[in-house]
């Protein structure tokens, strides 16, 4: 556990400025919590909210399009949003998958990231798109972070958490 977080700090601090710097689809007075590019698609991934989870009125938004063009926002309306998100972890020595997925009009959506210490990469990210009437998937992505590894951790404890099922 203590070389996972060292390196999870190492990580961090590599990071650098330009991946602090970048937004993504969250607007002035919001806290953008997570955001990647869509691989091949000139598109991002957000996971815009309030400053703090933990106070009365937290939220926490999904967007998903081109810079300055969101196509799809979910759930839109701030009330109850933490709820109705799901975080899912597992972990082991030096690994740690995560996955933060909602529902929206019959399919599930999920940003899927794990993290594997010595491996090439260390850390990736998809975006999946699953149909909930058969359980196929219309839509996979791989995403490049533009926030720091591991960052959904946060929502733990924030948004129900259920055990991880991939």
């Amino acid at each position: 556990m203590f070389k996972e977080i060292a390196l999870g700090l190492v990580l961090a601090a590599t990071a650098g400025t330009v991946q602090a710097a970048e937004t993504g689809h969250c607007g002035s007075g919001e806290t953008s919590w997570f955001n990647a590019a869509v691989e091949g698609t000139g598109k991002m991934v957000s996971i815009c909210g309030s400053a703090s989870l933990d106070a009365a009125g937290a939220w926490l938004d999904y967007r998903f399009g081109k810079p300055g063009n969101v196509e799809l926002q979910f759930p839109g309306d701030h009330a109850n949003s933490l709820s109705a998100f799901t975080i899912r972890r597992y972990t082991r020595p030096g690994t740690t998958y995560l996955k933060l997925d909602f529902t929206n009009g019959g399919y599930t959506y999920a940003i899927l990231e794990g993290f594997e210490a010595g491996s090439d990469p260390e850390s990736t990210a998809t975006l999946r798109v699953r149909r909930n009437s058969d359980g196929m998937d219309v839509a996979s992505f791989d995403l490049r972070l533009l926030t720091d590894p591991l960052n959904m951790m946060r929502f733990e404890d924030k948004v129900p958490t259920e055990p991880f099922d991939e």
